[in-house]
């Protein structure tokens, strides 16, 4: 729908019990409501979500809480800020429970109860922490089922037949995708799609810009009238109806493990990325949710210095996963192994000095 009126967008506010999902779920009303500036009184019935954790705020929420479990369970973010910024010793010692201490025997019987990683994880996080760090983890894990898809030229010449233009195969089955450029097989696989040529002109470019909401997606969904607004000197005309995005602080670095990717050399792939303090987690669930990958946070840390000078050091460890520009932000997933991820993490925790 693009004829939002202020009725129709309360309407649709009404189905959410939070903005972030109204935001993600309704972009086009949530947005209508922010140029009116109709924001507040749409979503005057929502719930507050806490923005930001800090040391006394997560204290207080600990202290609802009898065992760490528990913490967990009912207040994840609180667990894992603290986690994060090493402080969940500190904010845990009125806890009835004890923290088992692992050692490799306990390890590998506690890792038989699970068929998969993922259900490690979620069920028994101490454990499976403790394996990470002592770099143990693939040790206790040997019998458990691989969430990795195996692809062979087959799999994905039958994946590509489902589209008939690059652009379509690229949005809708990124991995596949990614996995033929990086086999060099992204010309016979999709030999059968259409040749993408066009002759734009400014009334052209406009219309088609007037599909889009946004810079960045006008950009990655019609590069072709994109590009050809740019060279032109047109770009800001072209774009003069869509909505500016707030840049980012630049103050924040983080990490993210791709669970359903296929490793490279029996290396793990990581997304690595820059956000802003403000934003939380919020860039991490956003790209992820876009590439319909399955993440782990690994890192999510403010730096002292530009972010970007940290991503730049970080990007130069591993393996390129992507080639440049098949898609927004492809430079930014590399495999690292667990040394290479050690001294990523390593490079982080410098640049908060």
């Amino acid at each position: 729908m693009n004829n939002w009126t202020f009725e129709l967008v309360m309407n649709e506010s009404l189905k959410y019990k939070y903005k972030r999902d109204f935001r993600q779920n309704s972009s086009k009303a949530y947005y209508w409501a922010k140029r009116n500036k109709k924001i507040d009184k749409v979503c005057s019935h929502m719930l507050k979500l806490r923005k930001k954790w800090d040391i006394d705020n997560v204290t207080k929420e600990a202290k609802k809480y009898k065992t760490r479990s528990e913490f967990q369970k009912n207040s994840i973010s609180a667990y894992r800020w603290a986690i994060n910024n090493n402080i969940i010793d500190k904010v845990c010692t009125h806890m009835l429970e004890i923290r088992k201490k692992w050692d490799i025997s306990s390890l590998k019987i506690e890792a038989k109860k699970y068929k998969t990683r993922s259900e490690f994880q979620k069920n028994n996080e101490s454990a499976y922490q403790w394996a990470f760090r002592n770099n143990k983890l693939n040790e206790v894990c040997l019998h458990m089922k691989s969430g990795y898809k195996k692809y062979n030229f087959e799999f994905i010449k039958k994946k590509a037949l489902n589209y008939t233009r690059k652009t379509d195969f690229i949005k809708k089955d990124n991995n596949a995708y990614g996995w033929a450029v990086r086999n060099k097989l992204i010309d016979q696989v999709c030999s059968h799609m259409n040749q993408e040529i066009k002759k734009w002109d400014f009334d052209l470019v406009k219309l088609e810009a007037l599909k889009y909401n946004f810079r960045n997606k006008f950009r990655l969904e019609s590069s072709g009238a994109y590009n050809w607004a740019t060279r032109n000197k047109v770009i800001d005309r072209i774009c003069s109806h869509m909505i500016k995005l707030s840049s980012s602080d630049n103050n924040v670095v983080y990490i993210w493990e791709v669970l359903n990717l296929e490793k490279i050399n029996n290396k793990s792939i990581y997304k690595v990325g820059i956000t802003s303090e403000r934003l939380g987690n919020q860039r991490i669930v956003k790209v992820a949710k876009k590439k319909k990958l399955k993440s782990k946070e690994i890192i999510r840390s403010k730096v002292s210095c530009k972010a970007t000078k940290v991503e730049k050091q970080i990007l130069n460890l591993g393996e390129q996963v992507y080639q440049n520009g098949i898609f927004d932000g492809a430079t930014e997933f590399r495999a690292f192994s667990t040394e290479e991820l050690a001294k990523a993490i390593s490079i982080i925790h410098n640049a908060q000095k």
